[in-house]
């Protein structure tokens, strides 16, 4: 199945006898039969993260729509409309249609949910409701399918979802050796990205992210780009003129902080223009990871299991971490996540790297204790990724790949490519994780 573009959705319209009524007023609902338009073939679901895919026999000269209700199965749109909890979706402008593949989001993760169509030739009535199939969306983090390939086989260090402002569109960009720079369209169904080279900038590219309507991208000597799409890319500037690699950036919206070598850390607010931050603790190593929580805190890490925290990307201290065994040679990514539940709102913080035996991880679930965890697995962790329900995925050298299902508890997933690469970076986006690595290895998990 080809990956196409980005289309959005329109709102789930209202169940009951109000769905009833809205399917009436747009020519659509009927009487099954009524019309000679036949029912759609080939209707498959799949289950992921939150959400559901949908594919069909497209036939473009029909209008397709479909019906989905929790729980409970149907044989008629009447049925269907009395069913609690029974969305639909129709197209745009309520009555022309959708076309395949169809992403239904916001659903309930362990909830079955049951889905047919029908189609309409020129607005007219729906015709027979195709067979019903079922889906139940579960978490994603467990079974990780072979992604897109790279030309060339480069190593891929880090990627971030974007907008293309030259076409409007979601794009991924992966960054990595050589200043190699690669994108692919958002996934619009389960099938892997389709990645394509863009540009070569020359040097080591570390981080990546989509910030303030532009993509930014920092990596050795220093170096930082900037651009509005994934091919034409601008040198930003560091008023300091300072060579030490830079390896992570995050934003917190309106501002954006760089970490780097021998304790570096910069600062823009546009993403173009640099400047150095202005206490940063005296001895402080190597920093390779950094984050910003909605709490209104940073958080970097880096060599000697360092954690070091700020509130305004300025000015930051060191925090002390309890550590497990014979402790970590290092930190080498950090994510965070705010989780609300009954009106209260927990922040976690996990960090991964390298630890005495295995993978090191070190926690947190306030920003200012943090412990190591026992280490995991055998090899050494790279990049971690948060979701917005509060997992973490991990990923790291010889394909290494663990799965927060609570902020304390880390476990492999079930399925995953093998043999496998090292895997040096990871993103959540579109309820789907995606890692990148060495010889153009990619992964996801949806």
């Amino acid at each position: 199945m080809p990956v196409s573009r980005l289309r959005i959705a329109p709102a789930p319209l209202l169940a009951g006898s109000l769905a009833a009524l809205m399917l009436s007023a747009c020519g659509g609902g009927g009487s099954e039969g009524e019309s000679a338009t036949p029912a759609p073939t080939g209707l498959a679901v799949a289950a992921g993260d939150g959400q559901v895919t949908v594919t069909w026999d497209d036939n473009t000269r029909y209008q397709y729509w479909l019906y989905y209700a929790p729980n409970l199965s149907f044989s008629t749109v009447s049925a269907w409309s009395k069913i609690t909890g029974a969305q639909s979706r129709v197209g745009y402008n309520n009555d022309k249609g959708i076309r395949p593949p169809t992403v239904v989001t916001g659903l309930t993760n362990g909830t079955p949910y049951y889905f047919a169509m029908n189609g309409r030739d020129d607005g007219g009535k729906g015709g027979p409701l195709s067979a019903i199939h079922s889906a139940t969306p579960r978490a994603s983090g467990d079974t990780w399918p072979a992604g897109g390939t790279f030309t060339g086989s480069p190593t891929l260090r880090s990627l971030a979802l974007g907008v293309d402002s030259s076409d409007s569109t979601s794009d991924y960009v992966a960054v990595g050796d050589g200043g190699a720079i690669y994108s692919a369209p958002a996934y619009t169904s389960t099938t892997a990205l389709e990645w394509t080279a863009k540009a070569t900038l020359g040097t080591q590219l570390n981080g990546v992210i989509y910030t303030l309507s532009k993509y930014v991208t920092v990596g050795a000597d220093g170096k930082t780009w900037y651009s509005t799409n994934p091919t034409t890319w601008t040198a930003g500037t560091v008023s300091d003129a300072g060579t030490a690699n830079l390896n992570a950036l995050a934003s917190s919206g309106a501002t954006l902080v760089a970490v780097g070598d021998n304790g570096r850390i910069v600062r823009s607010t546009d993403g173009q223009s640099w400047t150095p931050a202005a206490s940063v603790p005296a001895g402080t190593p190597n920093l390779y990871g950094v984050a910003y929580s909605a709490k209104g805190q940073w958080i970097a890490v880096g060599a000697n299991c360092t954690v070091l925290t700020s509130t305004d990307g300025n000015t930051w201290a060191t925090q002390a971490v309890t550590l497990s065994g014979a402790g970590c040679t290092d930190l080498r990514s950090v994510d965070t996540v705010a989780v609300t539940t009954n009106n209260v709102t927990a922040y976690y913080f996990a960090a991964v790297g390298t630890g005495a035996s295995g993978g090191a991880v070190v926690v947190s679930s306030d920003g200012s204790t943090f412990t190591q965890l026992a280490d995991v697995g055998s090899a050494p962790l790279y990049a971690v990724a948060a979701s917005a329900d509060g997992r973490f995925a991990a990923v790291g050298a010889s394909n290494a790949i663990y799965i927060a299902t609570a902020i304390d508890t880390w476990v492999a997933p079930t399925t995953k490519p093998t043999p496998g690469a090292t895997l040096y970076g990871i993103a959540r986006a579109n309820a789907t994780y995606t890692a990148v690595g060495a010889s153009g290895t990619s992964i996801y998990s949806y």
